[in-house]
């Protein structure tokens, strides 16, 4: 990443970071502009996107670069970012390149996090009680 973000001229826009704890990790992702998930181009369609779910509580926007369902309709339909697949090379360039000319665009942007009710862990937790006495 570093060499490839190098080579086209964008590496101050960049920190890689070395392998943390992941309290610490969450930490880092706050002071962040935007939360970068990238899945594998197949065969992780049916994971659970955990990751996706720890960036919604943060409430940063999230750049996903993946074409699994489960990552890219909850980011579209809440409004949670932008989703490009591996294929859509020039297209995220291209976006790249409108943050960088306008920066503040993507600071200023304000999402729900934890106030998302519908990832809220007790409505959860209720949903599943319901389901569970229905089965008995």
């Amino acid at each position: 990443f570093s060499m490839r973000s190098s080579q086209y001229g964008l590496a101050e826009l960049f920190s890689v970071e070395p392998h943390m704890a992941h309290e610490e990790a969450l930490k880092t992702c706050l002071a962040a502009d935007i939360a970068l998930l990238v899945t594998h181009s197949v065969g992780s369609e049916n994971a659970i996107p955990a990751k996706l779910f720890e960036y919604i509580a943060v409430g940063k926007p999230i750049l996903a670069v993946t074409t699994d369902a489960l990552v890219t309709e909850p980011i579209r339909r809440l409004d949670l970012g932008w989703c490009f697949s591996h294929t859509q090379t020039a297209e995220l360039a291209e976006k790249l390149v409108e943050w960088v000319r306008n920066p503040e665009f993507v600071r200023n942007m304000k999402l729900p996090g934890l106030g998302l009710s519908e990832f809220d862990a007790e409505k959860q937790l209720r949903t599943l009680e319901g389901a569970l006495r229905n089965l008995l």
